[in-house]
C-alpha cells in the first residue's frame, strides 16, 4: 500500500511539472560569427614586398587555374598552404629559401575559394605575433589561424 501511494504521488508530481510553462529561450537574431580579419600589417602588393621577408605574405593576385602558390616568409620557415574555404584542407608545404621566398605546387586553383598560409615552425605563443602577419591574416573559428589569406580571382 505504501509503495502504491508513493508511486501515485510521484506520477502526480510529474503531471504537475509537465503542466508548468517552459522558460523562454534566449534566441539571438545575429548569424554565426564571421571570420575575424586582423588589421593589415602591410598593404597588398603584386609580388610580396622586398622587406616582407620577416612576415608571411602570399603573392597576389591568385588566379583560378594556377598550379602554384608563392610568396615570402622568414628564411628557413615551413609554410603550409591551405584551402580556408574547405575547412583548412592542406594543399601543400614548402620551406622558405635563403631569399625568403617559397613556391608550392598545387592542384589548379578554383575561383572564389580563399587560400591561406600557416606554419608549424612557430610555437603557440609566438604564432599570433603581429610581426608575422600578412595583409589579410585571419582567425577563422573552428578552422584555424592563418598568417595571410587571399581569395582566388576568376
Amino acid at each position: 500500500m505504501a509503495k502504491r501511494c508513493f508511486f501515485m504521488l510521484f506520477v502526480l508530481s510529474l503531471l504537475i511539472a509537465a503542466c508548468q510553462p517552459l522558460p523562454e529561450l534566449m534566441v539571438s537574431e545575429s548569424p554565426l560569427p564571421a571570420a575575424t580579419a586582423i588589421q593589415p600589417a602591410v598593404e597588398p602588393t603584386q609580388p610580396a614586398d622586398e622587406g616582407a621577408g620577416d612576415r608571411f605574405v602570399l603573392d597576389r593576385p591568385l588566379i583560378a587555374g594556377a598550379g602554384q602558390v608563392s610568396g615570402s616568409a622568414p628564411e628557413g620557415m615551413a609554410v603550409i598552404v591551405v584551402d580556408v574555404t574547405r575547412m583548412g584542407a592542406e594543399l601543400g608545404r614548402a620551406t622558405a629559401g635563403s631569399d625568403g621566398r617559397f613556391t608550392v605546387a598545387v592542384a589548379p586553383l578554383e575561383a572564389g575559394v580563399r587560400i591561406g598560409i600557416t606554419t608549424d615552425s612557430l610555437g603557440e605563443d609566438t604564432l599570433y605575433d603581429r610581426r608575422w602577419l600578412g595583409p589579410e591574416a585571419q582567425s577563422v573559428p573552428l578552422v584555424g589561424y592563418f598568417l595571410d589569406t587571399s581569395q582566388v580571382k576568376p
